[in-house]
């Protein structure tokens, strides 16, 4: 059920009360009220963002040298007992 439905099966009085409670309720909060930024405002990325930004540029940086250079994509692989060399991707 929601508020509307709720409201709807009141009386007057209890509509009334309600209303009270609620306006009083609200005026009793000391709220402070956060300023709501423009989307185009450049915010700071926060310290776990910053972490998972600097994570990312460097796993491109590290794939595209290991991209480039054949050694570094190179594994050894065993094949009937003698090692041989294998270029991944």
């Amino acid at each position: 059920m929601g508020i509307n439905e709720y409201l709807s099966d009141l009386d007057e009085s209890e509509k009334d009360e309600f209303y009270h409670l609620i306006s009083k309720y609200n005026r009793s909060k000391n709220r402070s009220l956060i300023r709501r930024e423009r989307l185009e405002d450049l915010l700071p990325l926060s310290l776990p963002q910053n972490r998972l930004w600097l994570l990312s540029q460097l796993e491109k940086a590290l794939n595209y040298i290991i991209n480039r250079h054949e050694s570094l994509r190179t594994i050894l692989v065993l094949k009937d007992n003698q090692p041989w060399v294998q270029l991944q991707g």
